[in-house]
């Protein structure tokens, strides 16, 4: 009987006994399904929007700087809070804004691969796409109020 660690794509273990090889879907995967959690409230997507204008910005200076290193923290962060997001519009069936979610997950997506890449003209452009997203929600559903903070429309 012989036991044979492969690794194949996203399957962690494959063992062969006897002839058959039996796989076991990694931890990476059975993470990612189990991502899903409930949305979040009114009061936490506020703390999140809160969190992500900073760490925005964050990654732009960090790019200007070529601090490449907290710069990925930085679009790791944004993916994580838009996918999030992308939640809390998935559950309040707002379709603009769900589109909108995705675009910015896209667009910290592209940020990291860019950054991986040392991609000058892609990390520029999916911070442009990562912005346009934002701007686009903002003008779509928040209200500036006269004491200078906003609600959702």
């Amino acid at each position: 009987m012989s036991y044979r660690p492969v690794l194949i794509g996203f399957m962690s273990v494959a063992v062969t006994i006897f002839g058959f090889t039996v796989a076991r879907p990694s931890a990476q995967t059975a993470a990612g399904k189990m991502a899903m959690k409930a949305p979040m409230s009114d009061d936490e997507y506020s703390k999140t929007m809160k969190q992500i204008a900073p760490t925005f910005q964050s990654l732009q200076k960090n790019n200007t700087a070529m601090n490449y290193g907290d710069a990925a923290k930085d679009a790791q962060k944004l993916e994580a809070w838009f996918k999030d997001v992308l939640a809390y519009w998935e559950a309040k069936k707002v379709d603009d804004a769900v589109g909108f979610a995705k675009a910015a997950i896209a667009a910290a997506q592209d940020t990291s691969k860019a950054l991986e890449a040392m991609n000058a003209t892609g990390l520029t452009d999916a911070q442009k796409a990562l912005g346009g997203a934002c701007q686009g929600c903002h003008t779509a559903h928040r209200e500036k109020l006269a004491d200078g903070s906003y609600k959702m429309k």
